[in-house]
């Protein structure tokens, strides 16, 4: 519940809640753990404001800073040795 609350209030103080679409991306840690990303899917959810869709990274890949580092040298300006 206190991570959705300091979530709700980064979100606040720095305007994303003013967004249309605002969305919370989670990774590492204790989001490996199913049990804990479905509570704080729930904490999330009954919040009152702001509103926002929750992502978890393990949710979308196993190793997803892999991939983001492989993307971005692909689309990377950076000459390859």
């Amino acid at each position: 519940l206190a991570l959705a609350h300091a979530t709700a209030g980064v979100m606040i103080r720095y305007g994303f809640a003013d967004s249309d679409r605002t969305v919370a991306v989670f990774h590492g840690g204790n989001f490996e753990i199913e049990k804990y990303r479905d509570e704080v899917k729930r904490n999330m959810a009954r919040l009152t404001r702001p509103r926002s869709q929750v992502v978890f990274t393990r949710d979308l890949s196993e190793n997803v800073c892999l991939d983001g580092a492989a993307i971005l040298a692909g689309y990377s300006d950076a000459p390859t040795p």
